[in-house]
């Protein structure tokens, strides 16, 4: 099920990546997994924070720990894991690509990473929902 509001506040909010012109029937893992955690009925709007939005400068990045936990629970089972995610292609060994050094983790990633370092959810929460 998507929602409007949280593929907005999420994409919009959080991924660079986010062409709102652009209708996409298929989603980054963490927004299916902030989807999920909505019907599970676990709280997981930032529509209280101040973060900026992705079209208006660099979001706030998770902390490494989190970001590390991320990456082993929604990054392997994404269907962009394989071929089509800079920043996973950035942090495979032997990256040498100067553009994917810099790229960011998709929307959903961050703003997961942003509910558990702010300790709104955790990471079994996610683990409960893949």
């Amino acid at each position: 099920m998507k929602s409007k509001s949280l593929t907005s506040e999420v994409c919009k909010g959080f991924c660079q990546y986010y062409k709102p012109s652009k209708e996409e029937d298929f989603s980054c893992m963490g927004l299916v997994v902030a989807e999920r955690l909505v019907e599970w009925g676990i709280p997981v709007s930032m529509a209280a924070s101040r973060e900026p939005r992705a079209d208006e400068g660099a979001p706030e990045m998770p902390g490494e720990e989190t970001a590390g936990m991320l990456k082993n629970q929604i990054c392997t089972v994404c269907p962009f894991f394989e071929n089509d995610c800079d920043y996973i292609d950035a942090h495979r060994l032997n990256s040498f690509d100067v553009r994917k050094v810099t790229a960011q983790p998709c929307g959903g990633f961050i703003f997961l990473g942003l509910l558990i370092d702010r300790k709104i959810i955790d990471i079994r929460d996610i683990k409960q929902v893949i």
